[in-house]
């Protein structure tokens, strides 16, 4: 067991090994350490959401319908994308790391010798922080099918089932008959249970044996949306209907949503409208760059493809281009086929190896879909190479799950510039910026695709060297690197250019190696002494997007220098930002000192209550701003 004083990552390593099985379905043994620890009741009230697709959005939009009519509300999601927390959400924030490590040590002192699989662990967590945070409503996201989930051994009052497809065929059945049934699993009578559409008689059944007398899509709620509208309508039976925006959440998932909480809250186009404004990494997340469309997706079924590109189209987003990663077991033959049926004309793919327990290489799955050497090196090369073989206006599609981490899709890449990458924060998807990025200062000639599905590079696209000016960019300011680099980067994103070539990895090293000198060991510019440059520092609003922890201000620079050497010795990513302050004896500098950037609001708060008790001193959370 980790001592008392053990960190996070600790305790996730720990956990992953107290169970000789990834996956032990059946609820006897994590029943008892409920039992022992009085988990059995999260909250006063209970909502469980299965199905095969569009459980994460769904929790989600309950989540925020719930926390704007001022209710307490704990959720889960599954799987996480960044950071482990992700998974236990407080307030509509993630739970600390101090929260998650005291509901560890619990359940490790309550289990005494019986073992618990990574995911039944991260279940009891979720639960034990709920009750420690005493929650008015538990939304619990089921993981695998329903009968034997974790979560499945809460009874629940409010029962959601999103949708059923054919998926997880090794634990569920290979008929949408038996996973219904499965799924189904989660149902008590007594309950309100809200059934998305499409649902096979084994859940209608499982309803009629318990008596229950279930809200369903397309009798007692629906959504209705013409294509390329940006409203739909959100319609119930005796309500009046609520025209809402088009978000990037899909209008069916939201309407379930609606309807489970309708008795919990006063649903109105105001409110409803403003909850579902929020964005979810990898679900229907859009960006616009360079004059391309991209999108990212985690749908990985059949039945996910069909719902995903209907959304396109009733976004009228027509891809050309697919970069897919998927994990071993599941049906790519189906999903790829499934995706050239709905496109308008068949896209040209490219796949890329997958990472975890259940692996798959790129090459085996262009082999299995029939596309044998549609394959990219990596996440970053595949982003790179759909920039170059697509032209201004086509749709790109990244279909990777969430399994895949932040280094498997290149996040770390020794090329991409620290500029870029904190313009990636929202989204796994948001890397696809790297690859326009990368080619700007890497410019060794990359494959051509026409090689790859048959499909010959985009119009327009011919490869042509591109001048660099030598101006000088405008001064420094957030985030910007000062650096010979960083000028060709500015101007040719002025120029509004992307470069048809690409790099090999000896190239790429080897100009790599050439700039090491001009930074410390930390990455710090040895030139100024400064990480990212200078950012500037604002009062935190509704957009920020990327944070600090600013810990105090100085008059004399040697005094910042001396906090940011300290800060930098514990380990921390700490910066000076100066600024001119007026007075009635003129201008005067001052100087910052801060911790960031921070890619959360909550993590942001956790290191401003670590700062605060460490160095003594009134640390606020800042935004960083361009």
């Amino acid at each position: 067991m980790p001592e008392a004083s053990a960190g996070l990552d600790v305790w996730l390593d720990y956990i992953g090994q107290q169970h000789q099985q990834t996956i032990d379905m059946g609820l006897g043994r994590l029943s008892k350490v409920l039992t022992a620890l009085a988990l059995q009741r999260p909250a006063p009230t209970v909502i469980t959401i299965a199905g095969t697709n569009g459980k994460g959005s769904t929790a989600r939009v309950i989540e925020a319908l719930l926390c704007d009519a001022g209710l307490l509300v704990g959720t889960t999601l599954s799987p996480h994308l960044w950071r482990f927390n992700e998974r236990i959400r407080i307030a509509g924030e993630d739970a600390t790391d101090a929260t998650i490590c005291r509901a560890f040590a619990a359940i490790d002192a309550a289990r005494g010798d019986i073992p618990l699989t990574y995911f039944e662990f991260s279940a009891l967590a979720a639960l034990h922080c709920m009750v420690e945070a005493k929650v008015d409503v538990a939304i619990l996201e089921i993981g695998l099918g329903g009968r034997l989930d974790a979560f499945n051994a809460v009874d629940a009052d409010i029962a959601v089932i999103t949708s059923i497809g054919i998926d997880h065929q090794a634990f569920l059945g290979d008929t949408r008959e038996a996973i219904g049934a499965e799924k189904a699993g989660i149902l008590r009578a007594g309950q309100r249970v809200v059934l998305g559409q499409g649902m096979p008689n084994s859940v209608d059944a499982r309803c009629t044996v318990l008596g229950l007398h279930p809200r369903r899509w397309g009798l007692a709620f629906s959504n209705k949306a013409a294509v390329n509208d940006d409203h739909w309508l959100l319609q119930r039976t005796g309500q009046e209907p609520l025209q809402l925006p088009l978000t990037a959440l899909a209008p069916h998932n939201i309407a379930v949503a609606c309807e489970a909480v309708a008795e919990l809250v006063e649903l109105t186009a105001a409110r409803v409208g403003r909850c579902i404004a929020l964005r979810m990494p990898g679900r229907m997340d859009i960006h616009r760059s360079k004059g391309r469309i991209w999108v990212h997706d985690v749908c990985h079924n059949p039945d996910g493809a069909k719902f995903f590109m209907a959304e396109l189209a009733r976004r009228n987003i027509a891809p050309r281009f697919f970069i897919c990663s998927m994990l071993a077991g599941q049906d790519p033959v189906g999903f790829f086929e499934t995706v050239n049926q709905m496109a308008d004309a068949i896209p040209v793919w490219l796949f890329v190896d997958s990472h975890g327990d259940r692996h798959m290489s790129g090459a085996d799955l262009a082999a299995e879909v029939g596309l044998p050497g549609a394959v990219a090196n990596d996440m970053p090369h595949a982003l790179k190479l759909a920039a170059q073989q697509t032209k201004e206006g086509d749709a790109i599609v990244v279909l990777a799950l969430l399994a895949l981490s932040s280094n498997a899709l290149g996040w770390h890449h020794s090329g991409m510039n620290d500029v870029t990458r904190y313009r990636l924060i929202g989204s796994v998807f948001l890397l696809a910026l790297a690859a326009i990025f990368l080619p700007m200062i890497f410019d060794a000639p990359a494959p051509s695709l026409q090689s790859i599905n048959g499909a010959a590079p985009a119009q327009g696209m011919s490869p042509s060297p591109l001048a660099v000016s030598q101006t000088s960019p405008a001064e420094p300011n957030a985030l910007t690197v000062r650096d010979d680099v960083q000028e060709m980067i500015s101007e040719l994103q002025r120029e509004h250019a992307v470069l048809d070539q690409a790099f090999t990895d000896s190239d790429m090293q080897a100009k790599v190696e050439s700039m090491r000198s001009k930074v410390d060991a930390d990455g710090y510019w040895v030139e100024n002494g400064t990480r990212f440059g200078e950012p500037i520092l604002a009062p935190v609003r509704e957009t920020s997007e990327i944070f600090a922890v600013q810990l105090a201000t100085f008059d004399e620079q040697a005094n910042a220098r001396k906090l940011r050497a300290q800060l930098r010795e514990a380990g921390a990513e700490a910066f000076i930002s100066q600024y001119k302050q007026r007075g009635v004896s003129g201008e005067k500098v001052r100087y910052r000192v801060a911790v960031g950037p921070l890619l959360s609001h909550t993590l942001a708060k956790e290191k401003q209550e670590l700062y605060t008790q460490t160095y003594g001193v009134e640390a606020i959370v800042v935004a960083m701003s361009e």
